[in-house]
């Protein structure tokens, strides 16, 4: 597995869990050691991080924009259908290589196995019987952020053209975590922007792992748009979760008129922001009674605590700041009196300074947030001005001593409850508990995301590390 990693913008990212996605498959095909596909997968990496400097990429529609009903079939795919979309996002709207396109085609296209529907699938946690489906504390509970909201997502359905119905059969379920700024249940036909990058990979995931896909869109995002953002908070992310597996298993069973069914079986991946996802919902899942299958993330903040926001603040004035430039203000809006599944939620010490409080709150709410409009924004171009300075200088007297950890070592009565919500975000806990197969991959020299995130494997036998992956830096 090659991994570029520098100031990458929301694509590349996205082409990494397609990376993630692609290596899976290629697993299943028991064809994951092809040095000619791990190149030419590098190769696109660090294409796209020489093109893309920019965190937000509009595409060809606004990402706000919903004009498909709940609940509703968006679309029809055949397998070619399905070829030519991946071909089309790669060639026409990537300007991929051809090399590359040839070895996806390749080993990937090639094993597609089936037809597929896409449904736009919504549900309110509240609409559900709590005790029936789902043990208390894990879920949807009533005083969860988003617990009223009307949540959305895309299911992916394997289907049959020729018979115009669903495969009948109980078929395991994969689940792609979102991206912000990428909702997938807003892709519109024909899928060729790079908007539906998401949702591209989650259709040949289901193809040819012969599965059901579904993938949130996380609160805050399409039917959830009124709610404020819960950018890595854990409860959030499930929460935008759970109601709509049991929407997707209610539009199965119907669609199919009971010969069709999700089985509980589930396969998480995702990179990134996403493969924090997948952390957070296999160990969800597993304390709701589901049947985890495994857990594949790359490239995720596992101590967000420690080891992110310390690496952050001692890079953040760099002349070419890691990805945390643009992520730390969405992940500081929603440590600030924004969202009450924050654990430092009206506690007087936000992640966000009061003098730039409501500003960064409104910008973390658009359906774009763009690298230079950023920088624009950024107070005497100094980004560290737009946090807590109590907290700030918590962590830059931590680094001065090599203390990647001051929530721990150092908190004072001015950061503390601002420390807890941040060691609330950690995934350490989620490793150590593991009960399934749990892989996390990571590359060494990753700027973005140090190496140092990643748990130890000795901690839980249930886990395995993957760090074998190769560095690729882009000129």
């Amino acid at each position: 597995m090659m991994i570029a990693s520098k100031k990458v913008g929301t694509v590349v990212v996205g082409l990494l869990l397609a990376l993630c996605g692609v290596v899976v498959l290629l697993e299943k095909m028991r064809a994951h050691t092809d040095q000619l596909a791990k190149e030419a997968l590098g190769q696109l990496l660090s294409h796209l991080v020489e093109n893309s400097d920019d965190f937000g990429v509009a595409g060809e529609r606004r990402l706000q924009t919903v004009d498909v009903p709940c609940n509703t079939l968006i679309d029809t795919l055949s397998i070619a259908d399905i070829r030519e979309v991946a071909a089309a996002l790669l060639r026409e709207r990537l300007a991929a290589p051809e090399a590359v396109i040839l070895t996806l085609d390749t080993l990937v296209l090639s094993q597609l196995k089936y037809d597929v529907q896409l449904w736009k699938v919504c549900g309110r946690c509240s609409d559900f019987d709590d005790d029936a489906l789902y043990p208390k504390n894990v879920g949807c509970r009533p005083q969860d952020y988003g617990f009223h909201a009307m949540h959305s997502g895309l299911l992916v359905a394997p289907y049959d053209v020729t018979t115009g119905e669903l495969l009948h059969s109980t078929l395991p379920v994969t689940i792609l975590p979102s991206y912000s700024f990428f909702p997938p249940s807003n892709v519109r036909p024909p899928l060729t922007t790079v908007n539906d990058h998401p949702a591209i990979v989650g259709i040949m995931l289901s193809s040819v792992s012969i599965s059901y896909a579904l993938l949130p869109d996380d609160i805050g995002w399409v039917e959830s748009g009124d709610y404020y953002r819960g950018f890595m908070l854990k409860q959030s992310i499930i929460t935008s979760l759970v109601p709509l597996i049991w929407q997707s298993e209610a539009i199965v069973s119907e669609q199919s008129d009971c010969t069709s069914a999700m089985a509980d079986a589930y396969f998480i991946t995702g990179y990134s922001q996403s493969g924090y996802g997948a952390v957070v919902l296999g160990d969800a899942l597993h304390r709701m009674g589901k049947n985890v299958v495994a857990v594949r993330a790359g490239g995720a903040p596992y101590r967000m605590s420690s080891e992110t926001v310390s690496h952050f603040i001692a890079n953040a004035r760099n002349e070419k700041p890691p990805l945390t430039y643009y992520f730390m203000p969405l992940l500081a809006a929603g440590l600030s009196t924004t969202n009450t599944d924050a654990k430092n939620y009206g506690a007087g010490q936000d992640l966000l300074a009061d003098e730039y409080r409501d500003t960064w709150i409104a910008e973390a709410q658009r359906p774009m947030m763009h690298a230079e409009g950023v920088k624009r924004m950024i107070p005497d171009g100094d980004p560290l001005k737009i946090y807590n300075p109590a907290f700030v200088n918590l962590v830059q007297q931590g680094n001065a001593r090599n203390d990647t950890n001051p929530c721990v070592t150092s908190v004072t009565n001015e950061t503390d409850k601002l420390c807890a919500a941040l060691q609330d975000l950690d995934l350490i806990g989620e490793v150590e508990r593991a009960e399934y197969p749990l892989y996390l991959c990571h590359a060494r020299g990753d700027y973005d995301i140090p190496f140092a995130n990643v748990p130890d494997a000795s901690i839980n036998p249930n886990y395995a590390a993957c760090v074998h992956a190769k560095f690729v830096e882009a000129s």
